[in-house]
């Protein structure tokens, strides 16, 4: 699952490919919403953890493993 998250006041987003299910992920981001001085976290598929602190959360994008990214000219 890859999950992009846009920060308040930053250009870019945090993408992170996980293993964890977009309900799993959904529960998170509900809780930490729920009150802003908490902080999400996430760990990618190689372990590493990232945290975004829930004031700053813009805005959370699930995209499923299946969703048939393609690689060059490919459609």
């Amino acid at each position: 699952m890859e999950i992009r998250i846009g920060v308040v006041f930053h250009p870019g987003e945090i993408v992170v490919d996980t293993d964890e299910t977009a309900d799993d992920i959904q529960a998170k981001v509900d809780e930490v919403m729920a009150d802003d001085d908490r902080v999400l976290w996430l760990t990618d598929k190689q372990g590493n953890r990232v945290g975004v602190p829930g004031e700053r959360i813009a805005f959370v994008h699930l995209e499923s493993s299946t969703s048939g990214k393609t690689v060059g000219f490919a459609r």
